[in-house]
């Protein structure tokens, strides 16, 4: 009975382009590739994917190796073997989760024991740097890690009349269940962590193990297919429809470009037969010849595609919406604000072409809506603004003493033209070398007699000198050069004080 078994496991070492193989009891597709890096250095990938398939039964293991660790595609290989052996084999014929959990568990844990010899035996390459191998010996005293998912389908039969389905994980690899080839994957329950995986020195790592089990059959539900790829296919998570070859393999080509490119692993089995559309030739990609925003909404025109019988556009902004359209132009309805991604494709009898290329589409938010309070806010504003512009180009215009308003608005104040010339007044002074004595003699009363002034001519010139002729007389004399001399007297009388009989003021 064992020799009826087939066991297929996928190098490591090389890519694997997506292929379909009818097995014994399921069909089913798989492929394979290596990261960017990987394969610019020439090195295996981490992923690993093996198949045991009978008469009745299906089982597979696909496992993620954890670079961090030491060498994770030796735990990806090893565990992977050992896993799809176990499920062939050793799987208890029950329909509790439970029981599957703890035998799954109890076998995990026990394969530590090989594994830590399979990790200490293998040989490092001779030619590497020493800092390099350092770093390895103590990676190797950690242990080799892989994250899996794995699983047995039965067939219905005597054993199980409805049939079962068992599927266990630990880790991030995505794992999708179709029911009545609805476009929603069945829920598993369980979680997807990065964090969870398998040591071949600790054994199961970052929680317990994650198991569903199910009949194939039930009331109302038929399990249709099944999907299981690793993380670096990331890009058909959004998926709902069942991707032809063709679109798989671009899939996978457009993830090796990525910056973030990382290992593939991928695998497909379906409960009946194989879709028609996936080894169909696809249509051409259809041309788009314009992508555009118009008032709102989207709009969309593309070449016709020949044998293509109607078109469907996709729109995606994180939410995808679709539309089916029998022309080859399409407008949407206004769209919210929002960045969208625009792609088409074309359809022939229920077997979808290729998408195009995506075009970005940009939908502005509308204006928001300016209150009253706000509108007489921006009209005050706007008035200060008016006022202190006008204020400044008056500043120009007038402070300038050349500006051509300055002259206008700062009028000038005439100032008139005398008619001749005032006489100065002239105050006597004492000579300086006059001097007061300490003891002074008393001056009777002197009366002044006025002195007429004269008027002299503009052109005249004259001289003033001072005359003292007598002890208490000042005789001051002025004389016009060109007019008679006028002569004052005038006598004056000092501050009363107590002088002394026998002092007298001399000249």
């Amino acid at each position: 009975m064992a020799g009826r078994y087939h066991t297929q496991s996928v190098p490591q070492d090389r890519e694997l382009p997506v292929q379909v193989v009818r097995g014994q009891a399921l069909a089913y597709r798989f492929a394979y590739a290596r990261s960017a890096d990987t394969r610019a250095s020439g090195d295996i990938g981490q992923d690993y994917l093996a198949v045991r398939e009978g008469p009745q039964t299906f089982a597979f293991a696909l496992c993620d190796g954890v670079s961090q660790s030491f060498y994770g595609d030796l735990a990806a290989r090893y565990l992977g073997d050992a896993l799809a052996a176990w499920l062939g084999e050793r799987l208890p014929p029950a329909m509790v989760p439970e029981t599957v959990r703890t035998a799954l568990t109890t076998h995990l844990q026990g394969m530590t024991g090989p594994a830590t010899e399979v990790v200490q035996r293998y040989p490092l390459p001779r030619d590497i740097p020493p800092v390099l191998r350092d770093v390895l010996e103590e990676k190797r005293t950690l242990g080799s890690e892989s994250t899996f998912v794995c699983g047995r389908i039965d067939l219905p039969g005597a054993d199980f009349p409805a049939g079962r389905i068992v599927l266990a994980w630990m880790g991030d690899s995505r794992l999708r269940l179709w029911m009545d080839d609805d476009a929603r994957a069945a829920s598993l329950g369980g979680v997807f962590e990065t964090a969870q995986r398998w040591s071949s020195r600790r054994g199961l790592v970052g929680g317990t193990l994650n198991v569903y089990v199910a009949p194939l059959q039930a009331t109302g539900q038929r399990v249709s297919r099944l999907m299981t790829y690793s993380d670096g296919l990331a890009a058909l998570d959004t998926w709902k429809e069942d991707p032809s070859n063709h679109a798989v393999q671009n899939l996978i080509a457009r993830a090796g470009e990525a910056a973030t490119s990382d290992d593939i692993s991928f695998l497909e089995v379906w409960l009946g037969p194989v879709p028609a559309h996936i080894e169909a030739v696809p249509l051409p990609v259809p041309l788009l010849l314009e992508v555009a925003l118009r008032e709102g909404r989207i709009r969309a025109a593309w070449r016709p595609v020949p044998g293509a019988q109607r078109y469907q556009v996709e729109v995606r902004d994180g939410e995808v919406r679709t539309w089916d359209v029998t022309g080859t132009d399409w407008e949407s309805l206004e769209m919210p604000p929002g960045e969208y991604r625009l792609r088409v494709r074309a359809w022939r009898d229920e077997v979808p072409g290729e998408w195009s290329e995506e075009r970005q589409v940009s939908v502005p938010p509308l204006p928001k809506p300016v209150s009253a309070l706000r509108k007489w806010r921006l009209g005050c504003v706007a008035a200060m603004l008016a006022l202190l512009v006008l204020a400044g180009v008056l500043a120009i215009l007038t402070l300038p003493v050349n500006g051509p308003l300055h002259k206008f608005i700062f009028v000038p104040t005439p100032i008139p033209t005398p008619t001749g010339m005032e006489s100065p007044i002239v105050t006597p002074a004492l000579s300086p070398t006059n001097a007061l004595s300490p003891i002074a003699t008393p001056i009777p009363p002197v009366t002044d007699t006025p002195m007429p002034t004269p008027i002299p001519s503009p052109t005249e010139t004259s001289t003033y000198t001072p005359t003292v002729t007598s002890k208490s007389t000042l005789v001051m004399t002025y004389t016009p050069t060109s007019s008679p001399v006028v002569t004052g007297t005038s006598t004056s009388s000092p501050p009363t004080e107590e002088p002394t009989p026998t002092e007298t003021l001399t000249p």
